[in-house]
């Protein structure tokens, strides 16, 4: 009895004191490591993600900037259906990680009744070191995101031309903030602010990605 009751107080021990790390490993068994779940109570713990993130802006105001900054861009328009990594959109989660393997970045939100998860991988794209970062909601692909964190070393000019190429556009406007819209309602834009660099593929009849943002 008496050893019995010492092995119990022991165990009791041993939870009080690594109780976050037994926690997280409960929340993480349920849910995944890459959950908002899981992000959530680490950041209660430790005050910052467990993962880098793959940017630190507020969300909200980041999301909406396609939004708030269309009718400043010029606008091109291409034949083509514009696909981010040439990846449907509503791939599913499984997809894309089997493709391309653990993040390098990660973030994960709760807006209004939807998780919101960004899995962003380092890449060299047109011989250009850059993020490139997939948003999902509820596991199913929604925006793509390619993101340049520093142009001092970037002919961001020369990038953006391959980049039109690449969509199906000719032209000779050397505008490094533009629209292009493709088939089936998919789009592109293109954003650089002297700093860094944005170049977000959506698709515009996508109703989850609406409501996110209005």
């Amino acid at each position: 009895m008496i050893y019995l009751l010492g092995t119990t107080a022991l165990i009791i021990y041993f939870i009080l004191m690594f109780r976050k790390r037994v926690w997280l490993k409960l929340i993480a068994f349920r849910y995944g490591k890459y959950s908002y779940n899981y992000v959530k109570q680490f950041k209660n713990y430790a005050n910052k993600s467990p993962f880098p993130y793959c940017f630190k802006d507020d969300i909200m105001p980041y999301l909406r900037l396609s939004m708030v900054k269309r009718d400043q861009a010029h606008h091109f328009e291409s034949e083509k259906t514009l696909l981010f990594e040439d990846i449907p959109y509503n791939a599913s989660l499984r997809e894309i990680v089997k493709k391309y393997g653990k993040p390098d970045c990660f973030n994960a939100f709760k807006i209004k009744d939807y998780e919101l998860y960004a899995y962003g991988y380092n890449k060299s794209v047109f011989n250009t070191p850059m993020k490139v970062v997939f948003f999902f909601i509820f596991e199913s692909f929604v925006m793509g995101e390619y993101l340049i964190d520093d142009l001092q070393r970037v002919n961001i000019q020369e990038l953006s031309k391959l980049f039109l190429l690449e969509l199906g556009v000719i032209s000779k406007n050397e505008s490094l903030h533009y629209f292009i819209d493709g088939k089936n309602g998919t789009s592109v834009h293109f954003y650089e602010n002297g700093f860094t660099a944005m170049v977000r593929y959506t698709n515009q009849t996508n109703d989850s990605v609406k409501e996110l943002v209005t």
